[in-house]
């Protein structure tokens, strides 16, 4: 190649690299534009807090300023005065608006990295055109035209970025503008929700006043018809206590309440039956388990009357045993019968596994004597019990024994006489042991012949719930 050719060759390549520089300058003025472009569609946004995109002069980069969530929350509730729960939710809905915007940019910026690659060729471009001129010089053809091949090559691999960059910046465009679209669309809505909220508010505000209006006059009304309602009481009682003065007055009103209080008193702790109509307590109960010997370890006496479970099943305990503690004998004799002239108290016929395990029913009767002698009162009953095991059948006057059986029988037949102390209340204890052994028991308690039908002057009491002592 002689040195004309090399020389036009040089300018040739100079061209082609001026050409190149214009283009990378394009390029760059192209990123400027859209940038601009993006920040005053961004700006255009009714919303407070849009996020300042600005272009940095000397990288060429895009640069988003945003503020932090907190800050967007504090301003959001600052901006609209809507309820903690909606301000909540739209905030998030505005955040998550922002964040895919600030995605889009940044991927711009992501791109610097392919700029930085493009510079490199540049220069690797700038460097080869040097060498080239230096082959030029020395007159080497071939070194010179694989040099120019070199450079051509470079030359189409950045024309190819240019396009790329200009397309990705083009689709960037589209996308931001889309999203300040919706972020325009979602900030009209907050301002029509806050304008909805205020209008039910003024609403709410003219309907509470109202009906407060209302309920103050319904009051005031309610209050009047009160005040006349105490003052015609306080007429009818005024006129009431005059008139219990008038009648009261001459009476000794002190001895008429006490002896009122005293009948009242009198009524309300006695049960009274009549001659033909008896009241009584009784109790059933054993004494004994096969499987654990005497029950409460043979203790608790005061549960059983004040005797020990193994007097009753082995002792030949009586009627007369049980003590005249009161509150002792509730505890047993809980259970209240209402007879007539005749009475069936207990019935029964069990399998028994030890004769120890005996069982007992008793009648505790209280009967007041009006008169100021004796009475003669005749009981007639059917009884069962089993002497050979300690197990009797017994009647008790005011704690004094009256009568009772050590055979065996497991029905029998007894007519007592008693006499019923003048002008007191007596107590009668009629108890009945199990009978006799064979492969069963047996446990019998009734009143017949009419027998409790009391003589005249007598009359049934029922205060065991209130006494202290029989």
């Amino acid at each position: 190649m002689n040195r004309c050719t090399s020389t036009a060759s040089t300018a040739l390549v100079v061209v082609v690299l001026v050409n190149l520089c214009f283009v990378c300058a394009a390029q760059d003025e192209s990123s400027v534009t859209p940038t601009g472009e993006v920040h005053q569609i961004v700006e255009a946004a009714t919303v407070p807090f849009v996020p300042k995109v600005k272009l940095e002069a000397t990288s060429g980069n895009v640069v988003v300023d945003l503020p932090d969530q907190k800050s967007l929350r504090f301003m959001a509730h600052t901006t609209l005065d809507i309820d903690e729960a909606r301000l909540a939710e739209n905030v998030d809905m505005m955040i998550s608006q922002v964040m895919a915007t600030t995605n889009l940019l940044k991927a711009h910026k992501r791109n610097s990295t392919e700029n930085i690659a493009t510079n490199n060729l540049i220069n690797t471009l700038t460097t080869q055109i040097s060498a080239l001129q230096t082959l030029v010089d020395m007159g080497s053809a071939e070194d010179t035209a694989g040099s120019l091949k070199s450079i051509v090559g470079n030359l189409d691999h950045l024309t190819n970025v240019a396009d790329d960059v200009a397309m990705e910046k083009s689709k960037m465009l589209e996308e931001i503008v889309l999203q300040s679209e919706k972020t325009q669309h979602f900030a009209n809505d907050l301002k029509l929700n806050k304008l909805s909220q205020d209008n039910s508010l003024r609403t709410y505000d003219g309907d509470a006043s109202a009906h407060l209006s209302s309920l103050k006059s319904r009051m005031l009304n309610t209050n009047s018809k009160l005040l006349t309602l105490v003052d015609q009481y306080n007429d009818v009682g005024d006129q009431s206590q005059k008139q219990v003065e008038d009648i009261t007055g001459s009476l000794d009103m002190s001895t008429t309440i006490d002896q009122v209080n005293q009948d009242i008193k009198l009524l309300t702790s006695t049960r009274l039956g009549t001659n033909n109509h008896a009241i009584m307590k009784w109790a059933v109960w054993s004494t004994y388990a096969h499987c654990c010997g005497w029950f409460n370890g043979n203790g608790y006496a005061w549960m059983y009357g004040g005797v020990p479970p193994s007097t009753w099943g082995d002792g030949v305990a009586t009627a007369a045993y049980m003590t005249q503690d009161a509150d002792i004998m509730r505890t047993l004799f809980n259970k209240r019968a209402f007879c007539g002239k005749s009475c069936m108290i207990w019935s029964e016929e069990w399998s028994y596994s030890d004769t120890s395990n005996s069982r007992h029913v008793a009648v505790l009767m209280r009967v007041r004597n009006t008169t100021p002698q004796p009475l003669t009162w005749d009981l007639s009953f059917i009884y069962s019990s089993s002497g050979s095991n300690g197990e009797l059948a017994s009647v008790a006057l005011n704690f004094q024994n009256q009568w009772s059986y050590s055979g065996s029988c497991n029905e029998c037949e007894k007519t007592l006489t008693l006499s019923l102390e003048p002008s007191q209340t007596n107590t009668i204890i009629v108890l009945s042991s199990s009978g006799a052994p064979t492969s069963t028991r047996t446990l019998h308690l009734s009143f017949i012949q009419d027998s409790l039908s009391l003589p005249n002057g007598a009359e049934w009491v029922d205060d065991l719930d209130t006494v202290a002592f029989l």
